[in-house]
């Protein structure tokens, strides 16, 4: 653990934003083009990410953006069948597909507890988020701060479908509207559900048989060049 520790801090990520989203990047803030990124690597400034420690499952799992269940890890399987690459594209079709999965996707029942607090609820999604936006660039968590020792839990229930669908309809626009949904911080979570979609950044998990899931932060965990 040291050594790691020690190997971070001496060779920091140098990370240029050439996917789709890119929510790391603009959470972390690193505007400008390829070149202009290049160039700024050389200024040596870093930024401190925190990270999530998913376990409980058959394989631990690690995530910087998200670890999320429900609608969003349908969304991504079926995004796969897509053969566009260009990403303005690509984040429409994601958008206009999670408007219809909102209208479809029968919300599970999950015992969710963030920090030993009660939170059960049929959920349409529950993210718990280390940056400002998931998926298709929703804003979720535009006040996140990666290196807080928290994450941030957003809950959207099944009583909220409407403002949900509403939300997704006009981010489809280019609307940005103020978030609806419930906001928690958590250093601490733990997750109970017959069994249902996951996914860790962008890796879909099928989680079955699997009485909790833990999710704790690991503060300070990596060091980006901005």
């Amino acid at each position: 653990e040291d050594k790691r520790k020690a190997e971070q801090d001496k060779y920091p990520i140098a990370l240029l934003p050439l996917g789709t989203a890119n929510n790391i990047a603009k959470t972390l803030d690193i505007p400008g083009t390829e070149r202009e990124i290049i160039k700024r690597w050389k200024n040596n400034k870093v930024r401190v990410m925190d990270a999530g420690n998913v376990s409980g499952m058959e394989e631990p799992h690690i995530f910087l953006e998200s670890f999320g269940l429900g609608i969003f890890p349908v969304l991504m399987r079926e995004m796969k069948d897509e053969d566009t690459d260009a990403p303005e594209e690509k984040l429409n079709t994601a958008l206009a597909k999670l408007v219809d999965l909102i209208d479809t996707y029968e919300p599970p029942y999950f015992e969710l507890r963030i920090d030993g607090r009660d939170y059960a609820d049929n959920y349409y999604l529950v993210e718990i988020m280390n940056t400002q936006s998931v998926g298709p660039n929703l804003l979720f968590s535009p006040d996140a701060n990666t290196a807080d020792g928290e994450f941030e839990v957003i809950m959207i229930t099944r009583s909220e479908k409407e403002n949900f669908r509403r939300y997704a309809e006009e981010k489809l626009q280019g609307i940005e509207t103020e978030p609806f949904f419930r906001r928690v911080k958590g250093r601490s979570i733990t997750i109970k559900c017959e069994g249902y979609d996951a996914h860790a950044d962008d890796e879909g998990i099928k989680v079955k048989n699997i009485p909790e899931v833990q999710i704790e932060v690991m503060p300070g965990f990596l060091r980006f060049l901005v």
